[in-house]
């Protein structure tokens, strides 16, 4: 006789750590899953940050690279074991955008706003999904909790 345990709220988590897209794709879908039960109602907020400058490319910016969630928090409904959670990409052309911000834009001659383009365009841009705050209190996060996503240019 096999004794299933399904009383637990289970552990939740992304089914990747790392996740490539395309500018072009305009729509980033990151699959969240819940294991080891799912008895219950569970939540947990996605946060989406920037990883800074140090990995190989750019830090990619909210609102020219991604739009925040207007729902942050996922709830999975007893016995749900799997959520997608989509993230817009704004469909504009990100290299015009970072020009137009940048303060020294003014200042520099075509060629080097050409080159600065160029630059731009041909590094890849990376942001951070991140699981927190789950509920209800003591809800386990899986070690794959957070997800990083390289936004690559086109080839």
């Amino acid at each position: 006789m096999t004794v299933i345990d399904n009383d637990n709220p289970g552990i939740i988590g992304f089914t990747e750590r790392n996740l490539i897209v395309r500018p072009r794709d305009e729509i980033c879908s990151i699959i969240i899953t819940r294991e080891k039960g799912s008895s219950g109602e569970v939540s947990a907020e996605v946060c989406i940050s920037n990883t800074g400058e140090a990995l190989a490319g750019r830090a990619a910016q909210q609102g020219i690279d991604y739009i925040e969630l207007a729902e942050p928090r996922i709830t999975f409904k007893n016995g749900e074991t799997k959520k997608v959670v989509h993230i817009k990409m704004p469909n504009t052309s990100v290299k015009e955008e970072m020009l137009k911000n940048d303060k020294t834009q003014d200042e520099l001659t075509e060629e080097e706003r050409e080159a600065k383009l160029t630059e731009i365009g041909n590094k890849s841009a990376f942001f951070q999904v991140e699981l927190k705050n789950p509920v209800p209190e003591g809800l386990k996060l899986s070690r794959r909790h957070i997800t990083f996503v390289e936004i690559r240019p086109q080839s």
